[in-house]
């Protein structure tokens, strides 16, 4: 585990924990820096940024297993059904207060649900050839039909429909 990660109730000292002097001298924040340079949404960004270097041999393996698996798809021209994402924090920081949403916020959570979704039929799909891939999408929640449920809830003016109140 290395220094930029919480300790968890059964973790174990790593036996090596760079300093952050260290890993700025093996150029980790630049490796980060042209890593979050690939992504396409700011929350891509900020987690490319705060990637923590590891230093478990099993976490090593897994992590350079769906790298490959990645590139494998990349590579034949495949590539993940991930767009431009609304930040959804502030949004739901309001709901959890129980704030009234906006219609343009539920579209947003509507479009993050619905992309989650393809995301996970589309590496589902790429089982055979992606099962790393494939099965961390399994996490994600097939909600194709709540999202459908909120976009039929807004009118083509873009105001939520009285009926759907």
């Amino acid at each position: 585990m290395s220094s930029f990660q919480s300790a968890g109730p059964q973790s174990r000292p790593s036996p090596f924990s760079p300093s952050p002097r260290t890993l700025t001298a093996l150029g980790w924040p630049h490796l980060l820096g042209a890593l979050a340079g690939l992504t396409r949404t700011t929350l891509g960004r900020q987690g490319a940024l705060s990637l923590p270097f590891l230093d478990d041999a099993a976490a090593i393996a897994a992590s350079w297993t769906r790298l490959t698996e990645l590139r494998s798809l990349l590579r034949d021209q495949l590539r993940l059904p991930i767009g431009e994402l609304d930040d959804l924090r502030p949004v739901f920081a309001r709901a959890a207060k129980e704030a009234v949403l906006a219609a343009t916020e539920l579209l947003g959570c509507a479009s993050v649900i619905r992309t989650g979704s393809d995301l996970r039929r589309f590496l589902a799909s790429q089982a055979t050839r992606a099962p790393a891939l494939s099965g961390q999408s399994r996490a994600l929640a097939a909600l194709d039909g709540l999202a459908a449920r909120i976009e039929s809830a807004i009118g083509a003016n873009g105001e939520i429909k009285d009926e759907a109140s």
